[in-house]
């Protein structure tokens, strides 16, 4: 029985005698058992009802509650951090499937790796580089380059979308500075050739014609302010338009786009332009290298480029951003949790998926909505890119990806910051386990280990 002690290894493990969120359906399952095996979810049933095999590692269950593993569905995993040893970082979140989108051959690897059990970390998924145009994504001296291709005929992009195709990625990522020919013809070569597509809004192409190409996904919520502009930023009487959010939200229902929230992005930066230095002393900011940490707080764009804008982002972008999502979510379009955590998002990290559910909710999300967008919908929009969706919710057959809380998140959705242990790669670990695994890593950094 697990109280604190070992982790079993990768034969049977039951839950017993828990209370089960399955999040196929809003409802708690009471005194069931969960039976995990080769990874996989092989029995689940009432407790009294569901016999457990000799042989299985039994956890004990009573007055907790298992909920299907989190999904980051925007993360830059190569670009916040060269070694694979920080994906630990995600599985002490609860986070038991990323989808990295910015990849290179390093996360096709580490998403091998995973799946044959060979590195510690959640499920990737993952893009190929970033298809962009002559801008300047240049990182901080020291600091590691984000994986792109900056493309600028059609020719080019056209090889490129293949390339990446043959290399085995997941999903193709398009972004800004892009002729606009050049960004439609790679959506449209990436469809015909049957790869799932995000990636950012082109300024400059009406939505409908962008969807119209084939566009799957729309990578970060703020993508679509552009389209509510009246006026300019800073001009007398410039607004947001709010009367125009359903029709926006029809047009990305009518085409089943899927849009990632990234509010807790977006509050950060509010944050960050306040006070980096509150920010950046909080307590999730002590698994982040110092390096990132000098940067964020000396050399952020919270301290440049957006340094004036905080009134405009706090009192206009940030309410609605929620009242757009709201909209999203009665229409029916598939919303999904993402942190954009990377060295290029200051101040994100894996702790920010928690803070994500908790602003869909605020947006007005119930709290089932707002955990389906970190769960089953990410399933959802991974069985459209062709991968293996069984997660998302606790079936049989799938994943035996499985947070234990101590509480019920239907209630509160903070409970999902009270792990009690988390399930992945058929072994549980409990949160005194991951958490001495993150401690190790932390004191493993080059300015943080002994002298």
């Amino acid at each position: 029985m697990i109280a604190g002690g070992p982790s079993p290894g990768l034969g049977a493990t039951a839950f017993r005698n828990v209370a089960v969120v399955p999040m196929d359906r809003e409802v708690v399952l009471s005194d069931q058992t969960v039976i995990v095996e080769s990874g996989r979810v092989s029995e689940l049933g009432p407790a009294a009802q569901t016999p457990i095999p000799d042989e299985a590692t039994v956890v004990e269950g009573t007055g907790l509650h298992l909920m299907p593993g989190l999904c980051d569905m925007h993360v830059h995993l190569v670009f916040r951090d060269t070694d694979p040893a920080h994906l630990v970082l995600y599985l002490a979140e609860g986070v038991t499937t990323v989808r990295s989108l910015s990849g290179d051959h390093r996360n096709v690897e580490w998403r091998d790796r995973v799946a044959s059990g060979d590195l510690i970390g959640p499920t990737i998924f993952t893009s190929g580089p970033t298809i962009t145009g002559p801008v300047d994504l240049t990182p901080p001296d020291g600091l590691p380059a984000l994986p792109i291709a900056q493309i600028e005929t059609v020719e080019q992009v056209v090889a490129e979308v293949h390339r990446q195709v043959d290399a085995g990625f997941d999903l193709l990522k398009v972004y800004d500075g892009l002729d606009p020919d050049v960004y439609l013809a790679a959506i449209r070569e990436a469809r015909s050739a049957g790869e799932y597509v995000t990636g950012h809004l082109l300024d400059g192409l009406a939505l409908e014609d962008i969807l119209a190409a084939g566009l799957n996904e729309i990578a970060h919520i703020d993508e679509l302010n552009f389209r509510h502009w009246r006026g300019e930023p800073g001009d007398p009487g410039f607004k947001l338009d709010y009367a125009a959010i359903p029709e926006t939200a029809d047009i990305l229902a009518n085409h089943g786009v899927a849009v990632v929230s990234n509010l807790y992005a977006d509050e950060l930066m509010v944050d960050l332009i306040a006070d980096t230095g509150a920010v950046l002393d909080r307590p999730e900011y002590r698994v982040v290298p110092t390096q990132m940490l000098d940067y964020w707080r000396t050399g952020g764009r919270q301290l440049g480029a957006f340094a004036s804008q905080g009134p405009y982002r706090r009192e206009l972008e940030l309410p609605f951003f929620k009242a757009l999502l709201a909209e999203l979510g009665r229409k029916g379009v598939t919303v999904l949790t993402g942190t954009d955590t990377s060295f290029l998002m200051e101040g994100t990290v894996p702790a920010g998926i928690h803070r994500e559910i908790e602003l869909l909710v605020e947006a007005g999300f119930s709290n089932f909505a707002a955990l389906a967008a970190a769960t089953a919908q990410a399933a959802s929009v991974v069985a459209r890119m062709g991968g293996d969706h069984r997660f998302g919710t606790i079936a049989r057959g799938n994943r035996g990806d499985l947070v234990l809380l101590d509480g019920n998140p239907l209630d509160d959705v903070a409970a999902t910051r009270r792990r009690v242990g988390v399930m992945t790669q058929g072994r549980y670990r409990t949160q005194a386990e991951l958490d001495r695994l993150v401690d190790e890593l932390v004191a493993s950094y080059p300015s943080r280990a002994p002298a």
